[in-house]
């Protein structure tokens, strides 16, 4: 097996490791009632948690469903979520629900 097909395999196998914190820290915040964004960054990534009852509220206001997957980071701020970084995108959905749970006080 030559080199250049080793790393193609290393990094299939990374991703898939990667996926399958994501699954797992989603599910996580999602039943601690935080939601998950995530932005591009100039290095690494950026993830915002916010309270699902929140948006729920604000839907209720507005009398129409928020699509979160349009969120822009103005909006997300607007939102009052809390910001975690990191040098892969698992880290900073972790960081930003480390942020999220610590600030409010959620074990």
């Amino acid at each position: 097996m030559s080199k250049k097909k080793v790393k193609s395999k290393s990094n299939a196998q990374s991703n898939a490791a990667e996926m399958k914190e994501l699954r797992k820290i989603y599910k996580e915040a999602k039943d601690a009632g935080i939601y998950l964004l995530e932005f591009g960054a100039q290095k690494g990534f950026l993830a915002a948690a916010g309270s699902i009852k929140n948006v729920e509220e604000f839907e209720k206001q507005l009398g129409k469903e928020i699509d979160l997957s349009k969120i822009t980071l103005g909006d997300a701020i607007n939102f009052g979520t809390l910001s975690g970084l990191g040098q892969t995108r698992a880290e900073a959905c972790r960081n930003a629900v480390k942020t999220y749970k610590e600030y409010y006080k959620i074990k």
